[in-house]
């Protein structure tokens, strides 16, 4: 079963050749990204072009989800609203994080489970 989760464990990718497993952590997906030309990092982006990195980097992770692969992201909910919901519809589960009461802010882990 391969996992796929978002800030804490970015992904798990198997090589095709080795049938190895990396992990990919942290900052280490700004790097993978730039080195396979994804993005562009040194300018600062708008409202529509993050939007657009989201989706890109949302569904290039999805796409190497192996089926019966797990997707779990940590995200506000205006992103999982506004890129998410339409990429892969809505979630199978969502676990609301504790945080803070000092404000309404809330963040949720959102998962998926990709069936073919």
């Amino acid at each position: 079963m391969q996992i796929v989760i978002i800030k804490q464990l970015i992904f798990q990718k198997k090589n095709p050749r080795t049938k190895n497993t990396k992990a990919i952590t942290g900052a280490g997906i700004l790097e993978y990204i730039n080195k396979k030309n994804v993005v562009d990092t040194t300018e600062k982006k708008t409202i529509e072009e993050w939007a657009k990195f989201y989706k890109e980097v949302f569904q290039k992770l999805w796409d190497n989800l192996e089926p019966m692969g797990t997707y779990i992201i940590n995200i506000n909910e205006t992103i999982y609203i506004k890129i998410l919901e339409p990429l892969f519809g809505p979630a199978l589960e969502t676990i609301l994080l504790k945080k803070s009461s000092k404000n309404d802010y809330k963040e949720y882990i959102y998962i998926w489970k990709k069936v073919n």
